[in-house]
């Protein structure tokens, strides 16, 4: 497949897809709502340390627990739960330094009703993405200055200063107090926390917070 057969009007196959995603350096994974790994590329076999036969036979569910390069337990297990994510930050299992992390970013398709048909999980070094993502916010989507977000109001001593700076055990009871406090209202949590969902979600897996039953 060339750029030549491209103009001429040439279908491009799946076998040319799957050629294109393995150069690419990003690892990339697609699920099914059934949660069937359909395709995992050589860069997230890679980054995983994980053979492709091994992840399409397992599936996204039991890959999830696998002891992995990357720990990718707090990612959600179900599709629908993961089309509500945005990104993740994970390190590697051996690095507890956070040094080299990756950032997971989640990219839906849905068919016309809404329902999910496949999810895309993206994923490569933090400092690339975030150098990319800085370009981004600088520019906008239109290539001209964005404007910068108002801050959200937020309590004294909620802050993501706070959690960042308490001990395991303090974030833990800021956390509960505040997804308490917001009936576990995810969104309105993250502001308060002045964190993005998907760092809240990360956080509630980490501790293992599970929602009251009413």
């Amino acid at each position: 497949m060339n750029a030549q057969s491209c103009l001429a009007g040439d279908a491009i196959t799946p076998a040319d897809m799957e050629l294109l995603l393995d150069a690419l350096a990003e690892g990339v994974l697609l699920i099914a709502p059934d949660c069937r790994i359909v395709f995992i590329n050589e860069a997230a076999c890679q980054i995983l340390g994980v053979e492709r036969a091994k992840a399409l036979q397992l599936g996204w569910e039991k890959l999830r627990k696998q002891r992995l390069a990357l720990d990718i337990s707090a990612l959600p297990a179900r599709v629908e739960e993961l089309c509500q994510l945005d990104r993740l930050e994970v390190g590697r299992q051996a690095d507890q330094s956070g040094s080299e992390g990756f950032i997971w970013r989640v990219r839906p398709l849905s068919s016309a009703d809404g329902q999910p048909r496949l999810v895309a999980l993206l994923f490569g070094a933090a400092n690339r993405l975030r150098e990319s993502d800085s370009v981004q916010q600088r520019t906008g989507a239109s290539g001209q200055p964005a404007c910068a977000a108002p801050p959200a109001e937020q309590p004294s001593g909620s802050g993501i200063s706070a959690v960042h700076e308490a001990s395991d055990q303090q974030q833990r009871e800021l956390l509960c107090r505040t997804l308490e406090a917001t009936g576990w209202n995810v969104a309105k949590a993250a502001r308060r926390l002045k964190l993005s969902r998907t760092t809240l979600y990360a956080r509630i897996a980490r501790y293992g917070l599970v929602r009251p039953k009413d």
